[in-house]
């Protein structure tokens, strides 16, 4: 009769909070030096050693955070096999991502994507 009742116990984080914190992550990680900007990714087909060869020559190691623009099915693929590699578009970028992974890669449209999403 008085079964258990499922509660939820997570706390709304207001809009201004979540954006000084995606502020201050980005900032540190430009800080750090742990932030690489490309002008963009030319992946023809998608295949695992053009992003191997993308990343080494950014000298670039694991766990990395790739941003694009927008969604690009071919970065997406070409990472789909790299253990501790992680794309997203810029406008689904959030605090738990930055915090996880320890590089940012990320693209000139992206970054002025971010900055017109966050940067209010």
């Amino acid at each position: 009769m008085f079964g258990p009742k499922p509660r939820c116990f997570r706390q709304a984080m207001p809009k201004k909070m979540r954006r000084l914190a995606l502020r201050c992550l980005l900032s540190a990680k430009v800080r750090e030096g742990d932030m690489r900007v490309l002008e963009g990714f030319d992946l023809g087909a998608p295949r695992t050693k053009e992003m191997v060869t993308v990343l080494s020559s950014l000298t670039v190691d694991s766990p990395v955070l790739v941003v694009t623009a927008e969604s690009a099915p071919n970065v997406v693929k070409s990472a789909a096999n790299l253990p501790g590699v992680k794309v997203l578009p810029s406008n689904l970028i959030n605090v738990l991502d930055l915090l996880t992974y320890r590089t940012l890669v990320a693209t000139v449209p992206s970054i002025r994507n971010i900055e017109e999403i966050w940067g209010k």
